[in-house]
């Protein structure tokens, strides 16, 4: 009876420091599949916005038109 309380006590306490000692490093990340590193550097360039210029000397083709089908139709 005194073998299997210590076995549960040996069982345990070796369990509880295994557990304590699986602490994630500071700075770092898991990924979904597991893998774990440091963080990634900060991207600090920032994004230039596109501009585009619309041509307002375009015909309008929302009304009624044809391609180069010479199939007439609206959008």
């Amino acid at each position: 009876m005194k073998k299997i309380f210590l076995i549960i006590a040996l069982f345990t306490a070796s369990f509880s420091i295994a557990a304590c000692n699986n602490q994630e490093k500071k700075d770092s990340h898991t990924h979904d599949d597991g893998s774990t590193h440091d963080d990634h550097a900060q991207d600090t360039t920032s994004v230039k916005q596109e501009e585009f210029k619309v041509d307002s000397a375009k015909a309008d083709t929302a009304g009624e038109h044809s391609h180069d089908n010479e199939e007439k139709h609206s959008h």
